[in-house]
């Protein structure tokens, strides 16, 4: 009903009494009446003033409790839940509740081997809202966030989107100052450079050689984007960063699948034909 009604109609109440009213529903026990009442708000939500009373009423609790909530059949609930964050955060960013912000970053950031399915849906919200307000993502560590997700996405397309939220911060001369020096981009290099890199504490052993080939290759996808870009490329040029001689320096470890790594990427960067990966001299010319 709330959706067919134009916003501009007059419901004979104001904002504040239809979400005092509807506040009742968020703490049903009914799974499918909460959802339906995040519903209702995403559409009855329409400008700046009836954000504030939203937020005067404190709602957003009940929003956070629901996200902390892992459903096991139907995740309509959260997702409901997620979709009223997008709609807040496209229509006032500037008031955008830290608290939710915090919220959709634990998400982000959860390690446990058992990935919640709704953290890649949190970080793309949580990556638009560092677009439209950084002090409030920046504050919930946006930047923390995407760079542990980069390491964790081997699709190119998403690794580059995810990376690409960094390189506008340090685009943007006034947003440049939200991403500190010698822990940005530079926890990208930590697969390369840390031979004992663990990205998770409960990894078996006899999985961790190829999830360290996981997050290299993830790695090298990241690398790849901040290359080919003028503001990542000074970045890690920076001399008091050492970024990029630390980069080169990984071609004197011992390890082979480090350098193969590496080598692959460079050839990527500047478009070359891969050659054959040989142990002769003269087969590695001649596969030029």
């Amino acid at each position: 009903f709330v959706r067919c009604v134009p916003s501009t109609s007059n419901f004979g109440f104001t904002f504040d009494q239809i979400s005092a009213c509807l506040r009742v529903a968020l703490i049903s026990p009914a799974m499918q009446v909460r959802a339906a009442c995040f519903r209702a708000f995403r559409h009855l939500l329409i400008d700046a003033e009836s954000l504030k009373i939203f937020l005067q009423q404190r709602l957003d609790i009940f929003i956070i409790r629901t996200l902390d909530t892992l459903a096991k059949k139907d995740d309509s609930e959260r997702v409901q839940a997620l979709r009223l964050i997008r709609k807040i955060v496209y229509l006032c960013p500037e008031s955008f509740p830290i608290s939710l912000g915090m919220s959709l970053a634990a998400i982000c950031c959860d390690m446990s081997a058992e990935k919640d399915h709704m953290s890649r849906p949190c970080l793309a919200t949580l990556c638009e809202l560092a677009v439209s307000n950084i002090a409030v993502a920046s504050y919930c560590g946006v930047v923390h966030a995407v760079i542990l997700n980069t390491l964790d996405c081997t699709f190119p397309r998403m690794n580059e989107a995810l990376i690409s939220t960094v390189l506008f911060l340090l685009n943007h001369p006034h947003y440049r100052c939200y991403v500190r020096k010698n822990y940005g981009l530079e926890a990208v290099l930590a697969p390369f450079t840390d031979i004992y890199y663990r990205y998770n504490a409960e990894i078996p052993e006899n999985l961790l050689k190829d999830d360290q080939i996981n997050r290299m290759s993830s790695a090298s996808l990241a690398l790849i984007a901040i290359i080919k870009s003028w503001s990542g490329f000074i970045y890690i040029c920076n001399p008091e960063c050492n970024t990029i001689e630390t980069l080169f320096g990984v071609f004197r470890l011992p390890h082979t699948e480090i350098r193969k790594v590496m080598i692959d990427m460079f050839f990527e960067i500047f478009c070359l034909c891969k050659p054959v990966w040989t142990n002769h001299f003269t087969e590695a010319l001649l596969s030029v």
